[in-house]
């Protein structure tokens, strides 16, 4: 225990421990957005654009890890290649099936993907194997008892 106590202060210092004078003390957080096509529409934006159902997919990263990520539908111009899109609520996604603006078949919530699940939760799944791998290695190497 001495020892992952130990590895766990040099990861610590070595993350506080920066190497430019901007970043020290700081550890990296934020947030990633990207879109993905999952149909077209019908409809068109403000400036007479054709839009596209996009999934906006929203990852919370520590130190680059996902701890923890989002999803939803939203339209979006380009083909969703844009930084703008068209926010959309669980009732504008229903109207719009209702009026044929996008395809009768489509999901209130968009579909789980392997990606979402494994790089949106990375930290959780590193988190994970750690604690495995402690496990393992106190059933594998199991501590000598001294006898009095």
């Amino acid at each position: 225990m001495k020892k992952l106590f130990t590895f766990g202060l040099f990861v610590i210092a070595i993350a506080l421990g920066a190497n430019t004078a901007a970043a020290r003390g700081r550890i990296p957080y934020g947030t990633i957005e990207s879109m993905t096509v999952f149909g077209p529409t019908k409809l068109v934006g403000n400036d007479g654009e054709a839009l596209t159902l996009c999934v906006l997919r929203t990852k919370y990263h520590l130190v680059f890890l996902g701890a923890w990520s989002e999803q939803t539908f939203v339209f979006a111009g380009n083909n969703c290649d844009t930084d703008s899109y068209y926010a959309i609520t669980r009732t504008d996604l229903v109207q719009a099936r209702k009026d044929g603006d996008i395809e009768a078949g489509t999901p209130d919530k968009p579909p789980l993907t392997f990606d979402f699940i494994f790089y949106g939760f990375s930290l959780w799944w590193a988190g994970l194997g750690l604690v495995v791998l402690l496990w393992l290695k106190s059933k594998m190497f199991p501590k000598p008892r001294l006898e009095a």
